[in-house]
């Protein structure tokens, strides 16, 4: 019989390894082979020798129907006490980081998003750390925040492809009830997209958050904050559409981006790329009494014509401009 696998000399690799899964909770093995740059041999490998040690635990991904789709890891007591051997701050056992089964498929979906946007300059807190900062219950659904590379913070939740009514009208109460002012939805299926939305903007009751508020299908969402938070990279968008910037943000206007010229006239630009509802509200108070003394159309930048368009169905100075996710990626391979 073949000698059982263990950690006999401890690397820098494990510790590494370790500590992410201290400030994470769980990644499955695809995240880990992301983070850390490693084949799949080499990440089940790793994870088989430290599941041999018992520094880690590992679980099934299942899928909504059932089916496996990989593992996820977690740490064990004693994987948290190596952490504190070589001296690395660590305040939870492992049953403060147990996740439920059921929050699960929520939390490796914030994970993701962290392990994509940090090379970006993106920062993460995650949901435990933001309920104890702005003395949120336990029971709120938000799954954390996201700190842009400018210092802009998010509160987010993650909807699957199916969110229950009443789910969706908790959350919308909470961000009401938040002292929080900023906040992206990211939504895996296009009836939670739709279904967040149509309860945020019904009339009368509309969802106002004192900042902003972006509506975005999970992986397009990924894709946006990695590239359309930096100018360089929207200038660039801008001029392959014959765009030109000509002012920051109107005085009168302070929701709209910015100034430009496009088709021969001054319009006020306003990308809705991230479909954020503060916008929106913005655009439907750009009245006509607003247009007859401004003499401004407004451009907007869509990657979803059709879905803004009925939006935005009772405002008739309104030109559009499609965007294809494609060129968001592209302006910023380009600009880097």
């Amino acid at each position: 019989m073949s000698e059982k696998q263990v950690v006999k000399s401890i690397q820098p690799r494990d510790i590494e390894m370790l500590h992410i899964l201290y400030q994470y909770r769980a990644l499955s093995t695809q995240q880990l082979m992301r983070r850390f740059q490693m084949t799949s041999h080499y990440a089940n490998k790793k994870t088989h020798v430290l599941r041999n040690s018992d520094w880690i635990y590992s679980l099934p991904i299942l899928s909504e129907k059932g089916r496996k789709m990989g593992a996820c890891h977690c740490l064990t007591d004693k994987g948290i006490s190596q952490l504190q051997k070589i001296g690395i701050p660590v305040e939870r056992k492992a049953e403060d980081l147990k996740v439920t089964r059921s929050f699960l498929p929520y939390l490796l979906s914030a994970n993701d998003l962290m392990i994509d946007l940090a090379p970006f300059g993106w920062r993460m807190r995650d949901s435990r750390e933001i309920k104890s900062m702005y003395g949120l219950n336990r029971g709120n659904n938000i799954h954390g925040s996201l700190i842009s590379p400018d210092g802009t913070e998010y509160g987010f939740y993650i909807f699957m492809s199916r969110s229950l009514p009443k789910y969706i009208m908790k959350v919308v109460r909470e961000i009401k009830e938040s002292t929080m002012h900023n906040f992206i939805i990211f939504t895996k299926g296009q009836a939670s997209f739709s279904d967040f939305i149509l309860k945020a903007v019904n009339p009368g009751k509309e969802l106002i958050t004192g900042g902003s508020l972006k509506v975005m299908p999970y992986t397009f969402g990924k894709t946006y904050l990695q590239f359309m938070d930096n100018e360089k990279n929207i200038f660039h968008v801008l001029s392959e559409h014959d765009i030109t910037p000509l002012s920051e943000k109107p005085l009168l206007y302070s929701a709209f981006d910015r100034l430009v010229q496009h088709d021969g006239e001054e319009k006020y630009l306003v990308s809705l790329l991230d479909t954020d509802l503060m916008k929106i509200y913005s655009l439907k108070r750009y009245r006509k009494e607003a247009y007859d003394r401004d003499q401004r159309r407004i451009l907007v930048l869509t990657h979803m014509r059709e879905f803004h368009q009925e939006l935005l169905q009772d405002v008739h100075h309104i030109d559009y401009e499609d965007i294809h996710p494609s060129e968001i990626q592209a302006a910023g391979t380009v600009t880097s």
